[in-house]
Parts: C-alpha cells; sequence; structure tokens
C-alpha cells in the first residue's frame, strides 16, 4: 500500500484493467454525440418567401374591407374565366374553333400586365431595397424575389385561371381527337402564365425603381393614373361595340403578341398540320422565347439595382419650389390672389395646392370627371336614364373630396393647433375649396345633359336636384371628416398605391355617407318628380307647383344639413383636434 492507503496502479487486478480497458471506447463513443455539428444555414430563397407570405397575409387579415373587396373581385375574375372558358369549349367541340381560347388567355395576360402598372406595389410587402445592407449576394435573393410574386392577389387569381383554362382546353382537344393539341395546352397555359407573370412583374419592378427619382415620379404617376382612367373607358366602349368589332383582327393581334403567342401556338396545332400551321405555330413560340428573355432580363436588372442602391437620393422636379419670400404686392408667394390675406386665405390657398401637387389626390380628382364622362357615354348611346346618374356624380365627389381632409394633412395638423386656427376657419375654408372643385365639374355635366334633353323641365329639376345634393354631400363630408379621420399614405406616393382608400375607416365613410345622402334626398326628389308628370311639352314654364314646393323643400333639407354641418365639425375640431393629430400624425 502506498502513503495515502491506496492500491498502487501497477499492481492492479487484471479484471480491473479489463474493465477500464472496455470502458475507454465507451466513453470516447459517448462523447462525440456531444459535439454538434454548427446547424445548416436556412435556405435565403425560403426565407423570404416565407416572410413574405406572412407579412401578406398578415396584411391582408387586418384590413377587413380591403380582404372583402378582393375576394368579391376574386371571385368575379375566377367565375367569369369559368364562364369564358366554357364557352371556348364548346366553340371548340361544336364549331372547332380555338380562337375564343386564345382570346381569353391573351386578355387575362393584358389584365395582369395593366393591373401590375396601374395597381402596383399594394401588396408588394418585401422589396429588393430591404435587403441592401445585409451581408447578402443579389444571387441570394433572386429565387425569392421571382418566386414570391406568386404569393398575391393577382398571382393567386392568375393560377386558378390558368388551371380552369388548361382544364377547359385539354378537355376540348381530347373530345375532338386533337390529340397533339391536347398535350400541347397545358404546357401553353403554363408558358402564357411564366410570360404574363414575367412581364407584369417586370414593369412593375422598373416603375417602382424609377418611381424614387421625384421628377420621374410625378411624370409616371400622371400616365399611370391616365392608363387606368383610359382603360375604362375603353373597357366601357368595347362592351358597347364589341358585336361590331372584327373578331379575327383581334384574334390575329392575340396570337401575334406575347399576350397570347404561347395559346397560338398550341391551337394551330389543333388545325390538319399544314405548311402554314407549323411555321405559324413555330413563329409564336418564337415571340414568347423573345419576350421571356427579354423581360427577365429587365426584372432582374430592376431587381438588382434596387438591392445595390439600398438609399434613394432625391431630387428632380422641383416643381412649385420657390425662394420668394413676398410677391411684389407683399403677400406670401403661395397665397392666392383672390384669397383675403387672412388665416382663412391661407388655409383656403393651401388646400387649394394640395388638389394641383398632391399626387395622392391625383387619382380622387379624376376619378368622378370619367365616371360621369363615362355615364355621358351610355346615355348617349343607349340608355337616357345614365344621363341623371351622370347628374349625381358631382354629389358623390363631394363626399370622397372632403371626408378626410385632416388624414391628408398628417402631422401637419400640429402646426394648426399650435398657430390657434379656429375649427371654423378651417372647415368653411376646406368647405369652399370642394364647392369650387364639385361645382364646375356639375356645370359641365349638367350643360352637357342639357343640350341631349334640350333644357326641358326634367333637365331643369334633375339639374338642380342634383346641386342641392352636392351642399348636402358636402355637409356630411365635412361632419365625417372630424367624425372619421383615418390615415394615409405618404405624400408624393403613386395615388394607384395609396393604401389608406381602402381600409375600413374609408369604406365606411363612403358608403355611409352616400347612404345618409339619398335619404336626405327622397323627399325633394319624390315631389318633383310629381311635379313634372304628365306636361304636354315638357317645358320649364309647364312644372306643376308641386314641383316647385319640391325644389324648395330639398333645399331647405340641404342648407340645413350643411349649416348644422358646419356648426357641430367647427366645435368638434375645437375640442377633438389634439386626438384627430394622434390617429393621422403617421403615415400609412
Amino acid at each position: 500500500m502506498n502513503d495515502s492507503g491506496g492500491v498502487p496502479k501497477q499492481h492492479l487486478s487484471g479484471s480491473q484493467q479489463n474493465m477500464d480497458a472496455q470502458q475507454r471506447p465507451t466513453r470516447k463513443r459517448a462523447a462525440r454525440p456531444a459535439r454538434k455539428r454548427a446547424a445548416r444555414p436556412a435556405s435565403t430563397t425560403k426565407t423570404i418567401i416565407a416572410l413574405h407570405s406572412k407579412l401578406w397575409w398578415r396584411s391582408f387579415m387586418e384590413n377587413k374591407a380591403s380582404m372583402v373587396m378582393t375576394t368579391v373581385m376574386a371571385t368575379m375574375i375566377v367565375a367569369t374565366t369559368a364562364g369564358m372558358a366554357t364557352g371556348a369549349h364548346f366553340d371548340i367541340v361544336e364549331l372547332n374553333q380555338p380562337a375564343l381560347l386564345v382570346m381569353t388567355m391573351a386578355l387575362g395576360s393584358f389584365l395582369y400586365f395593366f393591373t401590375s402598372i396601374v395597381l402596383s406595389g399594394t401588396e408588394n410587402p418585401i422589396e429588393p431595397e430591404h435587403f441592401g445592407a445585409l451581408p447578402l449576394r443579389f444571387k441570394d435573393i433572386l429565387p425569392g424575389m421571382l418566386v414570391s410574386t406568386l404569393v398575391t392577389s393577382r398571382g393567386v387569381i392568375s393560377v386558378l385561371n390558368t388551371l380552369i383554362m388548361m382544364v377547359a382546353g385539354t378537355s376540348a382537344f381530347a373530345i375532338t381527337n386533337h390529340t397533339t393539341a391536347a398535350i400541347a395546352w397545358p404546357f401553353a397555359c403554363l408558358a402564357q402564365l411564366l410570360v404574363t407573370i414575367v412581364i407584369g412583374e417586370a414593369c412593375y419592378s422598373m416603375i417602382a425603381r424609377t418611381m424614387h427619382h421625384r421628377g420621374w415620379r410625378e411624370l409616371i404617376t400622371t400616365v399611370t393614373s391616365m392608363l387606368f382612367i383610359l382603360g375604362f373607358l375603353g373597357m366601357t366602349l368595347l362592351a358597347n361595340t364589341v358585336n361590331s368589332f372584327p373578331s379575327h383582327l383581334l384574334t390575329s393581334l392575340s396570337r401575334w403578341s406575347p399576350f397570347g403567342a404561347a395559346a397560338g401556338a398550341a391551337a394551330e396545332l389543333s388545325h390538319t398540320p399544314d405548311w402554314n400551321s407549323v411555321p405559324r405555330a413555330l413563329a409564336y413560340m418564337v415571340i414568347w422565347a423573345v419576350a421571356v428573355v427579354i423581360f427577365v432580363a429587365l426584372w432582374t436588372r430592376a431587381i438588382e439595382a434596387g438591392f445595390r442602391n439600398p438609399i434613394h437620393v432625391g431630387g428632380g422636379s422641383q416643381r412649385g419650389v420657390t425662394t420668394q419670400k413676398t410677391t411684389s404686392d407683399g403677400r406670401p408667394p403661395l397665397m392666392n390672389r383672390f384669397a383675403p390675406n387672412t388665416q382663412w386665405g391661407a388655409i383656403f390657398s393651401r388646400g387649394l395646392l394640395y388638389w394641383v401637387r398632391d399626387n395622392r389626390l391625383f387619382y380622387s380628382t379624376l376619378t368622378f370627371p370619367i365616371l360621369s364622362v363615362v355615364y355621358l357615354f351610355m346615355g348617349f348611346t343607349s340608355n337616357d336614364a345614365m344621363l341623371w346618374i351622370a347628374l349625381w356624380m358631382p354629389a358623390f365627389s363631394a363626399v370622397q373630396l372632403l371626408s378626410n381632409v385632416y388624414g391628408y394633412d398628417g402631422p401637419s395638423n400640429w402646426l394648426h393647433i399650435v398657430a390657434g386656427i379656429s375649427g371654423k376657419t378651417m372647415v368653411t375654408a376646406r368647405l369652399v375649396i370642394g364647392l369650387l372643385l364639385v361645382s364646375g365639374l356639375w356645370c359641365i355635366t349638367t350643360l352637357a345633359v342639357g343640350i341631349h334633353e334640350h333644357f326641358s323641365a326634367l333637365w331643369f329639376i334633375h339639374g338642380l336636384i342634383s346641386f342641392g345634393a352636392i351642399l348636402g354631400a358636402m355637409a356630411i363630408g365635412t361632419y365625417m371628416s372630424v367624425m372619421n379621420p383615418y390615415p394615409t399614405s405618404p405624400p408624393g406616393i403613386n395615388p394607384m398605391r395609396d393604401r389608406s382608400s381602402g381600409g375600413s375607416a374609408a369604406f365606411s365613410t363612403f358608403f355611409g355617407g352616400t347612404i345618409l345622402l339619398g335619404a336626405a334626398s327622397i323627399p325633394g326628389l319624390i315631389l318633383t318628380v310629381m311635379g313634372t308628370a304628365n306636361l304636354p311639352t315638357n317645358s320649364i314654364t309647364e312644372i306643376h307647383l308641386i314641383g316647385w314646393a319640391g325644389l324648395v323643400i330639398h333645399f331647405l333639407i340641404m342648407g340645413g344639413i350643411l349649416w348644422l354641418a358646419v356648426r357641430k365639425a367647427s366645435y368638434r375640431l375645437d375640442a377633438n383636434w389634439p386626438k384627430i393629430f394622434d390617429k393621422v400624425k403617421a403615415w400609412k
């Protein structure tokens, strides 16, 4: 034994040594699992797609009004596609004509392209600029940015419509024993989906990148808004002239454009193969391939430009910027020459400039005039009832123009508060601005209807009733602006990307105000209709006394509502302006 009383190691029994020898490998094997390998980094593509999907779904579910509207529109679009697919299926089976099938595919592709330009950006929570400051390479984010475009409402609708058209075309070609076309059609549908998304998203990405420069932003805002208006007018005119439009020309344009080239190539295979159909099919595929290559390159470059330049430098147009402190007559340069040199005049002048220089209001300024033109056109060509609806468009626009003036002011509400501007000054100045804007539209619309109706008694009554409705609409908009203010998108944004108009507050304000306006107009409308019934020559001098009484009652009702609304809105603004500021101080 040693000094410590233990047994020396060299004198250990053989059995103990064997046990130690057996335990050593076991301990080593037990120690190996403790060395955990470093976790494999998550795929950047999967992360981008998952993040995009989560943010998009959260935004979609939080905005209830937008969710309902998107769901309704998606249902209508898919149902329309199903109806057109059924018609195309019938044409192939019964008439051996695939023209409608090709035109439907081309129309869907074009509408995706159109909405990507005009209604862009409302469903893209992730942009390439968000990754510019991260330790990532461009090729790391590119696949995720490309694939995530499918996770939008228009992407989902496009996939559903593609499946519908795929089933309709394949089944029709199979029934008619066009085996080659039946096999090629599913691939043509996938090719159409690819070129649709590539063209639409490439154009959106290029516009989104260009919109960061102020000068181009103002130009593109105007162009895209006008495209929307012209597209709306075009669809209306096409609906009225579709029977006389040469369908063969539309079919040819569809097939020789990237929007319908792939579908046209598959449809050519349903014909008896000859020296014309096969070369045409090949030519269509060449058009499709060239379009895909070009727009993929443009899309990729736009994404790369955003990724490599995450910080946007302002500049460009300096429209409206001046260094003058006063004008020649000693007035501030932004003061309107016809406005008094007071607080009221300053608010009035500034409010007028909003409608000229604020891009967010550009779309609102043009929407109702364009609707008036559409209804006038339909009234002139087919249905006289549309003319009377056109007369009411100025009243509906008054509700829209005045319903959220403090939301558009945003943080500048604080300036008004500390400047000591009274609620009555603010309310009446904004009211007069709305009256000026709407009155011009009312005068033009009423004159156009009067020319068509030969300035009849019915025109006279409806014109005055609609002007009285403008007073009531301004009252409702003025009161709703202080009762239900809501934040807006920041100034300078494309009006088509302004998300403030799609919220539940905007939805309830406009439709609630429209219903109230209609209810307040019922008494005057009933009496004036009775006063213009059974007139011998429909002359203004023949209007019955009850009709004149109806006009008086209508203006008394609308004038009373306007007086009460101004009074209540002024009082509420004085009392609750800080609370209103708290609601709208941050841009949406």
